[in-house]
């Protein structure tokens, strides 16, 4: 400790009164999601509107609104159904105080990441392809050329401000609840980890910077899974050799946890299912 330190200490100095603060606490924002059948709905009712397949990689590949509208045809590619995530678009100041609408990196180098396309959503794509290039054709002299996947009817690139507008728009009238754009990323990730998803494979999709990172954001959203019992039965299917106990597991309150060990005919990987009688 120095000495000006020490006479901080012992109040024989001036001090810092921001040392004496406390920083406000980080609130967590509430997260809503589509459950998977609402999901399935919203995929539905983006098929007839314009800017249905931008929500729809939104919400099927995890990506974040200026990751989806930051990227170009050349980072698609529809028979291998990968894309590639290099860039993002964003509104930023101007040192005269204007904004602008203008390519950035990444947020940070996990977020430079290839993600497979659902085979559902390729021809979603195709479609719209080919949609863009009619408008291209309308619109003559007029197109301005960014190569962008998802644009005006002019080519210029999505303002998220319209984005969002249209985005609630679409939600009207179709019974689901008014989540906010971002909130398709979440569903994407509780979605796959509901259904068993390693969070490793997830954080990876969702470019976030660690697994922990995956885990704080999202585990509050699971409390439903009993994730401590299906991990005892996974245990229990593992090391049991008992033939008449193996394959039960008693859970909370007493429910009954039956284990089954099975193999993945694609993956070859160890399995273990878990069901409730």
């Amino acid at each position: 400790m120095n000495r000006d330190s020490q006479a901080e200490k012992w109040l024989l100095g001036p001090r810092n009164v921001v040392k004496l603060t406390e920083a406000p606490r980080n609130r967590r924002r509430d997260i809503q999601i589509f459950t998977p059948d609402q999901a399935k709905v919203f995929l539905r009712v983006c098929r007839d509107h314009r800017l249905g397949p931008l929500y729809a990689v939104m919400l099927a590949l995890g990506l974040r609104m200026g990751e989806a509208l930051g990227l170009k045809w050349e980072d698609v590619d529809l028979e291998k159904a990968t894309v590639f995530v290099r860039r993002a678009l964003q509104r930023v100041i101007c040192e005269d105080g204007s904004t602008e609408l203008r390519l950035v990196e990444p947020k940070s180098d996990r977020s430079y990441r290839v993600v497979m396309i659902p085979a559902s959503i390729v021809p979603l794509l195709v479609r719209y392809r080919a949609e863009q290039n009619r408008e291209r054709l309308v619109a003559g002299s007029r197109w301005v050329m960014t190569g962008a996947v998802f644009t005006s009817t002019i080519g210029t690139m999505l303002d998220e401000r319209h984005v969002r507008r249209e985005f609630y728009g679409l939600l009207k009238g179709q019974n689901l609840p008014r989540i906010r754009p971002h909130d398709l990323r979440h569903s994407f990730a509780t979605i796959l980890l509901a259904a068993g998803e390693h969070p490793k494979v997830v954080q990876e999709m969702l470019g976030h910077s660690s697994v922990q990172l995956t885990l704080d954001t999202y585990s509050h959203l699971l409390p439903d899974l009993k994730l401590k019992e299906r991990a005892a039965a996974r245990l229990d299917a593992l090391l049991c050799d008992d033939a008449d106990n193996c394959g039960q597991n008693y859970g909370q309150d007493g429910e009954k946890v039956v284990s089954r060990l099975g193999i993945e005919p694609r993956t070859r990987r160890l399995r273990v299912c878990c069901s409730a009688n």
